[in-house]
């Protein structure tokens, strides 16, 4: 498990893990100064495993777009 617990309710998934990726999307400062991701500017990269923390990623500055490192997707095989 990472990070925060699992809400009451949610059934827990098991599988086999297929790949890891780290997840980077281009984000925009919007009206109110307020960073958010761009739609369709996700990237995935195969990783061997999730890392301890971020790198890599660019610095948000006002008036331009950034690139950051924002999550671990994992991809498994589960049972129907």
């Amino acid at each position: 498990m990472h990070g925060a617990d699992v809400p009451d309710g949610f059934d827990s998934t098991t599988g086999t893990v297929l790949g890891v990726y780290l997840l980077d999307e281009l984000y925009r400062e919007n009206g109110i100064g307020a960073w958010c991701p761009l739609p369709g500017t996700a990237v995935r990269t195969s990783v061997s495993k999730s890392p301890g923390w971020f790198g890599g990623s660019g610095t948000f500055v006002s008036g331009m777009d950034c690139r950051k490192q924002t999550g671990v997707v994992m991809e498994l095989a589960v049972r129907d």
